[in-house]
């Protein structure tokens, strides 16, 4: 299966600083909190460190919004 993170950083106009794991056909699947100081680097170090294995080809959709693939923890 595939994964998107969706990573909302604090630049974003949500207010919500987050990380959003999601299916390949939408489902969520899980929710990482960052703080309004954590960045795209900093949030692509929280997926690695919770065991996610994180692709190169990052998009980005607007100021503080950027969607990567990710494989699932072993």
């Amino acid at each position: 299966m595939k994964y998107f993170a969706h990573i909302h950083t604090g630049e974003h106009d949500n207010g919500r600083p987050e990380i959003n794991i999601f299916t390949e056909d939408g489902q969520w699947t899980t929710k990482y909190r960052l703080t309004t100081g954590d960045h795209l680097l900093s949030a692509l170090n929280i997926l690695r460190g919770c065991g996610w294995t994180v692709y190169a080809n990052i998009q980005r959709k607007g100021a503080g919004y950027h969607i990567v693939k990710v494989a699932e923890p072993a």
